[in-house]
């Protein structure tokens, strides 16, 4: 064999080599967004909450509103329970949102019976910055989206009303910004409500939130959460009555 040939045969080789890993790791983004992942992987201390967080919900009312998603509603209670309390409480709000919870880590926690009891008039999403944070496609993350959607009316017909909150934080066409268009402009149907609740944290004229709503890129500071309290509580009252939610 011809040194030409030896290097184009190594060359193929490692062309080979990063298509396969490509594809791997575009299959590992598809399982999280698509497939049930299993909290096992995550430690035993979410699998901890997880437990809690079905007993609450198996003792729940009828009627409650459950709150699930990642760490965006899961702090609301370590960092602003004040706002939590004077707001959502009220409601009949009950917050099982975890933080680093994926779309995959939701379907499984559904799965695994976290609303087999549960008998609730509203559902409020708060999912997916988590998919789009390890750099799966947004196109990819909508459709995980949309298989959840669909679960969730399955279980509990018609009459469920769900109410899904877009990322609260995105800088102009990056994925972030890409999926949370996409789930404002999604025809997604009956007693499925999208909440615009980052309009409540932008400035006059930006598309970004404002620094002092936010402990980071992602996650809302104190102020941030005394922020969007009022306006998301009339919202999911609204959904609750069957009004039309401003």
């Amino acid at each position: 064999m011809t040194i030409i040939k030896k290097i184009a045969l190594c060359l193929l080789i490692g062309v080979a080599c990063v298509v396969c890993a490509y594809l791997a790791l575009f299959a590992r983004r598809a399982e999280i967004v698509f497939l049930e992942e299993e909290y096992p992987e995550m430690g035993a201390k979410r699998l901890e909450k997880h437990a809690r967080d079905k007993h609450i919900l198996d003792e729940s009312p009828d009627g409650a509103i459950i709150v699930c998603g990642d760490s965006l509603m899961d702090f609301w209670l370590k960092d602003s329970p004040e706002s939590w309390k004077r707001f959502m409480e009220p409601l009949g709000c009950i917050n099982v949102a975890t933080a680093g919870d994926t779309i995959g880590n939701l379907r499984w926690r559904i799965h695994d019976g976290l609303f087999d009891l549960a008998r609730p008039s509203v559902i409020v999403l708060c999912i997916g910055t988590n998919n789009i944070s390890i750099n799966t496609p947004d196109w990819l993350v909508m459709r995980g989206l949309r298989i959840l959607v669909h679960e969730l009316k399955e279980k509990y017909d018609e009459s469920i009303r769900l109410v899904l909150i877009p990322p609260l934080n995105a800088r102009e066409e990056t994925s972030m910004w890409r999926f949370r268009e996409k789930m404002l402009s999604e025809p997604w149907g009956r007693n499925i409500y999208v909440c615009p609740l980052f309009k409540e944290l932008q400035e006059p004229g930006q598309t970004r939130a404002a620094d002092r709503y936010m402990a980071d890129n992602v996650h809302l500071s104190p102020a941030g959460y005394e922020r969007i309290a009022a306006p998301l509580s009339r919202f999911v009252e609204s959904v609750k009555n069957q009004e039309n939610p401003k």
